[in-house]
């Protein structure tokens, strides 16, 4: 770098990769190139019959572009300064964050625990219903479901459209129905408390009077649930 740039010129501009010359009346100055044409002033670009040649529209010809160096360092420098703020900025932020986290994480792993001790106790407390699989009960159930909709879960199967019930029993307990048909379901509008009418015979939350088939016993990841079939709707329940 050409030696009659001050100290603090070659700091600045030797921390980039730019060229320094001297012109006449106009002494140090750092010369810029077009980044389109890459300093020739020529752009070429590809066509059908071939490529294709002719002034940049960029800097229309004129590649290079002079600027004092003075300038150019002193542009250099705020644009350091300005990167360097954005950095401390950032990892302020980053500090702020790690420190609310640590002054969260005991609050947060005391949740969880309890949490964890609540759905143990939930588990623990849920039970199969009484009866032998292949059994006909009649029980009430409250539909739990998802949204607006009865079911959980549907979805195309090699029966057809297939939905997953679920459902819980007076004492708490999982019953789960995977099924083709439609058991809920009223050929005619249903009117509900909520003034709306459906072709569902109820709405989530709400409990009905089954009667239906045991199909078997499960314990899903601690959870235990009683799998229906063939469950014939009889009447809503209060």
């Amino acid at each position: 770098m050409c030696e009659k740039l001050t100290k603090g010129q070659r700091e600045a501009l030797g921390r980039h990769d730019v060229e320094v010359i001297e012109r006449a009346g106009r002494g140090l100055v750092v010369r810029e190139s077009c980044g389109r044409c890459g300093g020739t002033g020529i752009y070429t670009w590809p066509t059908r019959r071939g490529p294709a040649s002719g002034r940049c529209f960029k800097c229309g010809g004129n590649p290079h572009t002079y600027i004092d160096a003075d300038t150019y360092a002193r542009r250099l420098r705020a644009g350091e300064l300005r990167e360097e703020k954005r950095r401390r900025a950032a990892e302020t932020r980053r500090a702020e964050i790690a420190r609310r986290e640590a002054e969260e994480a005991p609050a947060k792993a005391e949740a969880a625990r309890v949490a964890a001790e609540k759905e143990a106790a939930r588990l623990a407390s849920l039970n199969w219903i009484d009866g032998d699989e292949g059994d006909r009960v009649e029980m009430d159930l409250q539909i739990i479901g998802r949204g607006d909709d009865l079911f959980i879960w549907s979805g195309e199967t090699d029966y057809g459209t297939s939905c997953l019930y679920k459902f819980k029993t007076r004492q708490g307990d999982l019953v789960v129905l995977f099924t083709s048909a439609s058991p809920f379901y009223s050929a005619d509008p249903v009117e509900h408390s909520s003034g709306d009418y459906s072709h569902e015979v109820t709405q989530p939350g709400g409990w009905v009077r089954c009667k239906f088939t045991i199909k078997a016993f499960e314990d899903r990841e601690g959870e235990k649930q009683t799998k229906i079939q063939r469950v014939k709707f009889i009447a809503l329940a209060e």
